[in-house]
């Protein structure tokens, strides 16, 4: 699987598609590796659902917070691209290129990583190539996003980096957060949406990923700000 950026496959470990694929998990962290995702016990969330449902491949999102870019949409006058949306819509699509068949997927993203998911799925919607990726989302799961005034207070226990060169960084991830919303309330008829704020709940919560599939997705946290991780 390697350490480079981008969309990989984390479950099953060889890369390849379980034996009656029907399912695909697509996790987008805040702003550390997939595999911080961690449960109490220590074991990896992402792989753990996938030993637990055998007919789904669980991918994860990488990105660098810090070097996220937003440009000019050369299609639609007044919008705008928002770079890790694009490269998860054009990097699953065409991982879903090589599917048989219409397989469903599901989102889990975690803070800013439910923004990324959002702009992901309008680009789909304003892509005709890249249709595939809205028309087989059945269910998203945002956990702990902020979905509108993403405030300088709020930023600053996501972000790791120095205040300095963060507060570029803040104002490029508010406007995400903005357009993100305006664009969504569009697509919120396509699929199911679940939004969990897990400071409101107890150490263990769980988010139903699908009625079709009749399972749930148990999340062990510790802390509301170390959500899913346990930091050294």
């Amino acid at each position: 699987m390697g350490d480079s950026k981008g969309l990989r496959v984390i479950w099953p470990p060889n890369g390849l598609k379980p034996p009656n694929h029907a399912h695909d998990i697509v996790f987008v962290h805040n702003q550390r590796s997939i595999f911080d995702w961690k449960a109490k016990d220590g074991a990896i969330l992402p792989v753990k659902i996938g030993t637990e449902l055998e007919t789904s491949r669980i991918f994860g999102f990488d990105y660098d917070l810090e070097d996220a870019r937003i440009t000019s949409d050369g299609f639609f006058e007044n919008d705008i691209i928002f770079g890790p949306g694009y490269d998860l819509c054009s990097k699953l699509n065409v991982v879903k290129n090589t599917d048989k068949g219409q397989i469903p997927i599901t989102f889990v993203g975690h803070s800013v990583g439910g923004v990324i998911i959002k702009h992901a799925l309008w680009i789909s919607k304003q892509r005709p190539q890249l249709g595939a990726i809205l028309k087989q989302t059945s269910h998203v799961i945002f956990v702990d996003t902020p979905h509108s005034d993403l405030t300088w207070s709020l930023w600053k226990t996501i972000s790791a980096g120095p205040q300095r060169e963060s507060r570029g960084c803040w104002q490029l991830w508010s406007t995400a957060v903005d357009s993100a919303q305006d664009k969504f309330r569009k697509l919120a008829c396509y699929f199911n949406i679940s939004s969990a704020y897990l400071v409101l709940r107890g150490p263990e919560v769980r988010i139903l990923i699908h009625p079709k599939f009749g399972c749930q997705l148990t999340v062990i946290v510790r802390s509301f700000r170390h959500l899913l991780m346990e930091i050294p």
